[in-house]
């Protein structure tokens, strides 16, 4: 049978897309109306999609051309077709829109010495959680395109926040059904700051992901946060007095103290209010979070496993599901 080549444009038209009706073949997740028409007026052309919607197999993006980045990733995750992470590729260029729109390495600054970028390529569907089904190594390596990626400042992407969807599948899916549907993006506003070596870019300070899944025959919906904004102020990679950080009343709310790598559970609506984006479907109930906000910070137990690792050893344990003190639906 003839290996697919992932980057392909051709494998890239025919490629299925992110899955509407994924977790239980009848409920309509859709990601029609997650833009609004503003958003929608910054898309760009898409070779082989009429509605500018970038599919891959699995993921389709809603791409934003003018800032370079994700507006949001959606993609579907079968839990019970999780199979060994594949192997890593190189980040290349999404051959159906032009290329002016996209990061690039030299952007990133990958090879040349003696002054790299500080930021790492930021999966947003990242290629672990896509090593699944008969498929998994296109899937995975999909991810791969810079379309899917957005500038993030050291190891902000490991940890906690790259668990969030084993934990979502080991804790509340059942035994036949442990499929979810996850939204991910940067959190974007027109003043987002500007990276100080490249004036033209404005960075993203926030990064949401949602996580849609089945539990005792009613779909739920979560949503987390994470933040970028401190590092970004330590490092210097933006100006502090170019958007008043140094005045409380302007520093961007409600997340503005949240440290570099910690992961807050919040509601959705929070997420909706920053972005402008939508994530409202008829038959999926919100869990509402107390006091609107949640810090998850902890390991003790999942699946009849206890675990005494704090936070900070998550990466040892190799994968495996974790539990936090996420808010979860009542048993």
């Amino acid at each position: 049978m003839a290996v697919l080549d992932p980057f392909n444009i051709n494998v890239l038209k025919s490629s299925c897309g992110y899955i509407d009706t994924f977790i239980d073949g009848s409920t309509s997740i859709s990601i029609d109306g997650i833009l609004n028409s503003g958003h929608r007026a910054m898309l760009t052309e898409v070779a082989g999609n009429k509605n500018k919607l970038l599919k891959y197999t699995m993921l389709s993006v809603w791409y934003n051309a003018q800032r370079k980045v994700p507006f949001v990733s959606a993609y579907n995750i079968d839990g019970t077709l999780k199979k060994e992470t594949v192997a890593r590729a190189n980040f290349k260029a999404d051959p159906r829109i032009d290329g002016q729109f996209q990061l690039n390495n030299d952007f990133y600054d990958l090879i040349r010495t003696p002054e790299p970028t500080e930021f790492e390529i930021g999966h947003m569907a990242s290629h672990n959680e896509m090593s699944w089904g008969l498929n998994r190594k296109v899937q995975a390596h999909q991810t791969f395109h810079f379309t899917n990626s957005v500038p993030q400042v050291e190891k902000l992407n490991s940890g906690l926040w790259s668990k969030l969807e084993s934990y979502v599948i080991a804790e509340t899916g059942e035994a036949d059904n442990k499929r979810i549907s996850v939204f991910t993006g940067p959190m974007l506003k027109d003043d987002d700051p500007t990276y100080v070596k490249d004036r033209s870019f404005q960075l993203p300070l926030y990064f949401f992901k949602i996580v849609v899944f089945p539990f005792e025959s009613v779909i739920y919906s979560t949503a987390f946060v994470m933040s970028q904004l401190k590092r970004l102020q330590e490092l210097e990679l933006i100006d502090t007095t170019e958007r008043g950080f140094e005045k409380a009343e302007l520093v961007p709310r409600p997340f503005s103290d949240y440290n570099h790598r910690d992961v807050f559970q919040v509601d959705i609506d929070l997420v909706e209010t920053y972005t402008g984006l939508s994530f409202s479907w008829p038959q999926v109930e919100r869990i509402v979070v107390p006091n609107m906000e949640k810090k998850l910070e902890k390991i003790s137990r999942t699946g009849g496993r206890t675990a005494t690792k704090a936070f900070e050893g998550l990466e040892r344990l190799k994968g495996k599901p974790v539990l936090t003190n996420m808010v979860l639906p009542s048993r």
